[in-house]
């Protein structure tokens, strides 16, 4: 090595040493070296490729390691740095496999049918909520009069909705416009973070916020439900029953959320008895023109996905609007509200302004969901073994215990990893695994899948679980940590016996 080269080295280790003294400042622009954040990023990519140079386990295949590693790889990329690059690098990963080309993985990834519903969703919900239908949704239920001097009725209006908004729009938006009704609610009658009942208005709104995120068929958590069973199975859902039954168990937890709070934790809620005329600005609104069309439209959307499934396909539309399944329904609209103009500020413009939607996007959510197609492919196919391998546990497990007690307990597994994985990557992989269980089981798979959505759905225990999850956990202003631990532990209990004893039995009966 050469003298220059040692002095420049030497040099700047002893930059990096002074500055991290304190006694010369680093440059406003330089790259931030934190010790633990690339420590983190070379395990993940360390497990990412490390895992399939070791010997093949059980029945998988040298193929099978690799995608095991991959999997676990951006798990823990997710988990510990970033929802972004990991989503990336298990493409990347994927195409260097030798199972797929790198073209063939991120065609895969971004062609892939699922992540082709999720893009064209996020667009027309971001519409929904720019042009101003759920904020007039939340104003119109937290300002009746039957609130007013009433605050378990007013508590119970303002888990409605999380509720009814996470069906309408994505859950996080959902949650952050019911947060700025319910921080005004708490300004106004001197509510702080130090009340009971404000920690458990604060939860229980991401709580209803989960259950409602799952009850409409054009969700993305239900897209992720019901394309992948159709998938596996080759059947179809019906999307009438799946919103009736979804809404029903769904707002009954949040009833039992509501219960729990009100009879037995009995907060102090003498701060609410005398509201007054506290919500008259919120009463003076009017719906606007954009609002109005944002709803029409909304209801026709909801048609369109619901008339075919219920009506006979012998009516030429009816077969027509099946065929379009809903990408082509959703891009039908989209089309159509881009034709569309009316005038604002003088000016002809579209009701829909594209651009402004792409902005709105969380663009990193379908990095995510594509990034786990490639990886689900590899993971499913035969070379992999890994599907066999895991049918080969589960189907003798489920025909000695018996369907019932199987499946409660597949559900309180499922409910525990979703907890410390995404969501979103759980469902979208556990599925096609769970679903062939319905012939060993004797269950049809509309009930099998009726049992398992609420415990795969609702993770809300630790920050990576879900974005609800993460926004929760990140709000540190209004809720402890050690509240929040105590209301996430109760809840998951609260959640599994009403899984168990209402769900469950429910779903036998109805399907």
């Amino acid at each position: 090595m050469s003298k220059l080269k040692k002095y420049f080295i030497a040099n700047n280790l002893l930059f990096m040493f002074l500055s991290q003294k304190g006694e010369i400042p680093m440059k406003k622009n330089a790259i931030h070296f934190d010790k633990s954040y690339y420590m983190h990023c070379i395990i993940a990519f360390i497990i990412t490729f490390g895992v399939g140079y070791l010997p093949p386990v059980g029945n998988l295949t040298p193929l099978g390691m690799k995608g095991i590693g991959i999997f676990f790889g951006v798990l823990y990329g997710w988990a510990k740095v970033d929802m972004l690059w990991p989503s990336l690098l298990g493409i990347f990963a994927v195409g260097t496999s030798g199972y797929m080309t790198m073209t063939e993985s991120f065609s895969c990834a971004f062609g892939d049918s699922l992540t082709l519903q999720m893009l064209f969703i996020l667009i027309f919900v971001a519409y929904i909520e720019i042009c101003g239908c759920s904020k007039y949704i939340a104003q119109w239920f937290i300002t009746r009069k039957c609130a007013i001097g009433r605050p378990w009725v007013l508590s119970l209006l303002i888990l409605t909705v999380g509720f009814v908004l996470s069906m309408f729009t994505m859950g996080t938006s959902a949650i952050l416009i019911t947060w700025t009704i319910y921080y005004e609610v708490c300004a106004s009658f001197g509510m702080t973070r130090e009340d009971t009942w404000t920690r458990l208005m604060l939860f229980g709104i991401t709580f209803s916020g989960l259950a409602g995120a799952v009850c409409l068929p054009y969700q993305v958590m239900s897209v992720i439900f019901i394309g992948s069973t159709e998938h596996t199975l080759g059947i179809e859902i019906n999307a009438l029953a799946w919103s009736a039954f979804r809404i029903f168990t769904s707002y009954g937890l949040v009833l039992l959320y509501w219960a729990l709070c009100r009879y037995i934790v009995r907060p102090d809620i003498s701060k609410l008895v005398d509201a007054g005329d506290v919500f008259v600005s919120l009463r003076k609104q009017r719906i606007t023109q954009d609002q109005k069309i944002g709803m029409i439209v909304f209801c026709v959307f909801l048609l369109l996905l619901i008339l075919p499934s219920n009506l006979p396909k012998s009516i030429p539309i009816i077969s027509t609007l099946k065929s379009l399944g809903l990408l082509g329904t959703v891009t039908l609209l989209i089309i159509f509200l881009s034709i569309i103009r009316v005038y604002r500020d003088g000016k002809a413009r579209a009701i829909m302004d594209f651009n402004q939607l792409a902005r709105s996007i969380s663009w990193t959510t379908v990095i995510l969901l594509g990034g786990v197609a490639p990886m689900s492919t590899l993971l499913e196919s035969n070379d992999a073994g890994l599907f066999n391998s895991i049918l080969s546990v589960l189907e003798p497990l489920a025909n000695n215990l018996g369907s019932l007690p199987f499946t409660i307990t597949l559900t309180l597994l499922l409910s525990l990893m979703t907890q410390i994985s995404h969501n979103i990557v759980l469902i979208r992989l556990a599925i096609p695994l769970i679903m062939p269980l319905t012939t060993s089981l004797g269950m049809e798979p509309m009930q099998l899948l009726s049992i398992i959505v609420l415990p795969a759905q609702m993770a809300f225990c630790t920050p990576g679980a879900s974005a609800n999850a993460a926004l929760v956990w990140s709000n540190m202003e209004w809720i402890t940590r050690a509240s929040l631990i105590r209301l996430c532990v109760s809840c998951f209990i609260l959640l599994m016996l009403y899984n168990t004893f209402v769900v469950t039995p429910l779903a036998g009966l109805v399907f």
